[in-house]
């Protein structure tokens, strides 16, 4: 039977970044592990390299699995079959199965403004954002008790982080104002809030 090693990247950002490996003859659990560890993601590749004299042939059965020549590129939880079979009389076969956690997502953040004015001269923003994941679920991790945040603010750059996914920024001027952020799997969002009403008329000599 072919001799059968995977390498598995994940994407973030758009990007694939090879993170682990394993035998197709591994534990279940520790190749269902892998995948585990690897947290939120947009989605797997995974690289079968068979060796087999006689020649071999890869086959993949799931929905959300497409196979180009040795790589499997998956995009949605579930489970997977992968089978190489040899070209020998005998047709050998070496399988393995992968049970690709609820961890893929690819849907972009959301955010929530509230605008207070702070005096005549100034309003704070106040920016809550959101991660769900491809079913609609909130999205949160835990370091032991702690909750992290999902979602990070770019821009703008001198906005102050102030709790979990939350953010506020002052703005001394009237104007539309875009805000930029990206999740754990590398999705990004953005929204856009105007602000009017602060006074920003010199004052007048009478």
């Amino acid at each position: 039977a072919p001799t059968v090693d995977v390498d598995i990247y994940f994407k973030r950002a758009g990007s694939y970044t090879r993170a682990e490996a394993f035998l197709a003859t591994d534990n279940q659990a520790d190749i269902d592990s892998k995948f585990v560890n690897l947290g939120y993601v947009q989605g797997y590749n995974l690289a079968v390299n068979a060796v087999d004299a006689s020649g071999f042939t890869i086959a993949v059965t799931g929905d959300g699995a497409a196979l180009n020549g040795n790589t499997v590129t998956i995009t949605k939880a579930g489970p997977y079959t992968v089978t190489v079979t040899d070209k020998s009389p005998r047709a050998n076969k070496t399988q393995f199965t992968i049970n690709v956690p609820d961890r893929i997502d690819t849907t972009p953040p959301t955010a929530t403004v509230a605008v207070s004015a702070k005096s005549l001269y100034e309003k704070t923003i106040t920016l809550t954002l959101v991660d769900r994941d491809n079913n609609g679920n909130l999205i949160s991790i835990k370091d032991g008790s702690m909750d992290l945040d999902t979602v990070t603010l770019n821009a703008p750059a001198d906005a102050k982080r102030t709790g979990r996914n939350t953010y506020v920024y002052d703005v001394a001027d009237n104007g539309d104002i875009q805000f930029l952020f990206r999740d754990i799997a590398g999705n990004t969002g953005s929204t856009a809030q105007t602000i009017s009403g602060i006074d920003t008329a010199p004052p007048e000599l009478t």
